[in-house]
């Protein structure tokens, strides 16, 4: 079941190892020092309409700007950051937006892939975005606008 407290417009204030991420998921080595240098814009809102439910995931900074529509519990195509697109598949999670990604064609073996995003509110009220790409781990937060 979705979130609704994750939705909203997000400010990125702080980050943790997103360059080795970046390395890991074959972003350029001009869009890896940008990247984990910028600060992030971020929107996740609700896109469900006529019994799908759908997040709408907007991304903006300096050199990005993004809008992406991803059916929840079916897999869709998506970039996420990477310069190639991939299956993807966004689920709900104990209340985290959980988006797995990969070659995979079925949802349980996205699950197995070893690379997802996870956004969640903390008890701060900030939102973390958890990056996690073949073992390696990222982390970035954002602050409510």
């Amino acid at each position: 079941m979705a979130n609704s407290e994750l939705f909203g417009k997000w400010s990125s204030y702080r980050d943790e190892n997103l360059e080795a991420v970046f390395t890991a998921m074959g972003v350029s080595w001009i869009g890896k020092k940008l990247g984990s240098k910028l600060n992030v814009s971020v929107s996740i809102e609700d896109a469900s309409s006529g019994g799908s439910e759908e997040v709408q995931l907007s991304v903006k900074s300096l050199v990005l700007n993004t809008e992406t529509r991803l059916p929840i519990d079916s897999i869709a195509r998506w970039n996420g950051g990477t310069s190639t697109e991939l299956n993807c598949l966004a689920c709900w999670e104990d209340g985290k937006l959980v988006i797995h990604m990969g070659e995979a064609a079925s949802a349980e073996e996205l699950k197995r892939s070893g690379r997802k995003q996870v956004r969640e509110l903390l008890d701060s009220g900030e939102l973390l975005l958890t990056i996690i790409w073949d073992g390696i781990t990222a982390k970035r937060w954002f602050r409510r606008d």
